[in-house]
């Protein structure tokens, strides 16, 4: 398993070196910040500053915050992680010899614009790299 988990590695870097340009998301932390002691200012502000990990999710924010005298304030919120244009793909969980398999993807944009291109599907072998299916089509989102 290892060795397949690194062939799939090589092949997806040797893919992504032929693309420049396409950041790959390396950030993928599960928690975002964890600061247990943080002290308000004088009108009682607490300013935090972190670096959100790259993971597209929806991430739940609380805060718990208590005086010397014990009056206690709860706060909780949601902050909602996502690329403005992005591909989900739909892939199959398990797949054995002999299986026929639909592939498909949902293109995303959360601008305010309509977009034009071509998106790319490809479907390769792990241990050679060898190109075995590849679809291009024009979209319009």
């Amino acid at each position: 398993m290892e060795e397949e988990q690194a062939l799939v590695e090589g092949a997806a870097k040797a893919e992504m070196d032929k693309a420049p340009g396409v950041a790959v998301r390396e950030n993928l932390n599960e928690t975002a910040f964890f600061y247990p002691r943080l002290m308000a200012d004088t009108s009682g502000v607490v300013t935090l500053r972190f670096t959100l990990p790259e993971s597209l999710t929806t991430w739940k924010f609380m805060a718990l915050a208590h005086t010397k005298d014990m009056m206690a304030g709860l706060l909780t919120d949601e902050v909602v992680a996502a690329k403005e244009v992005m591909a989900q793909l739909s892939l199959p969980r398990f797949v054995r010899m002999g299986d026929r398999v639909t592939l498909s993807a949902t293109l995303f944009n959360l601008t305010e614009k309509t977009l034009e291109g071509k998106a790319t599907m490809e479907v390769f072998d792990p241990a050679t790299g060898e190109g075995l299916w590849k679809e291009t089509v024009k979209v319009e989102m």
